[in-house]
């Protein structure tokens, strides 16, 4: 793409149209993931690759879009590093928070995904809390769909496992068994990112 088209689709991009954003971001991808990989931090290597990191950044420049203003040669990639960085910094907060443990046992409960379920959804007095509530949301994300679903409706929502089935249109039954065995890939997950079972 040379600089005239570059510029083209960026002026496009900013006004809104999604698939100029895609165009750039694919342009931008081998710049943007090789600095992820000579940025990304040694303590989060073991726990996330730089693929996560430069799809979280994608997510986000869709996200927000309309909040870049451009500034000349370069700055669309400059945005896109901040949010990388951004998104690393995040990482690295949750990762350290869940180390120190915060009271957290290995057996991960039902009630204290309950409790973070409500820091998602509402600002935290506690930064610990809002970091760990960051982690919990991350690797909601990482789960198939229907586990990820059936644990915001049970634990999020607060429904019973009735209305759970309902919405999902699954048994009861089904519902409590996609719950629990998304709730043991959660607890998995966390516990991996934290490595400190």
């Amino acid at each position: 793409m040379d600089s005239t088209q570059y510029q083209t689709t960026l002026n496009s991009a900013i006004a809104g149209d999604q698939a100029s954003v895609g165009r750039l971001l694919l342009e931008l991808r081998p710049r943007l993931i090789s600095y992820i990989q000579h940025h990304l931090p040694r303590e989060l290597t073991r726990v996330i690759e730089a693929n996560d990191v430069l799809q979280d950044t994608q997510i986000e420049a869709f996200r927000r879009i309309k909040t870049f203003v451009d500034s000349g040669v370069d700055s669309f990639y400059g945005w896109l590093v901040t949010i990388a960085r951004r998104q690393m910094l995040q990482y690295l907060r949750a990762r350290r928070t869940l180390k120190r443990g915060y009271g957290i046992k290995s057996e991960l409960s039902g009630e204290f995904i309950d409790e973070l379920a409500i820091n998602v959804q509402t600002p935290s007095r506690s930064a610990a809390r809002h970091e760990l509530a960051f982690a919990l949301e991350t690797c909601l994300q990482r789960l198939p769909d229907d586990y990820a679903k059936a644990i915001r409706l049970r634990h999020f929502e607060r429904l019973p496992f009735s209305e759970v089935a309902t919405k999902m249109l699954r048994s009861e039954r089904a519902a409590q068994m996609l719950c629990n065995r998304g709730m043991k890939l959660l607890r998995e997950q966390l516990m991996s990112m934290s490595r400190f079972v």
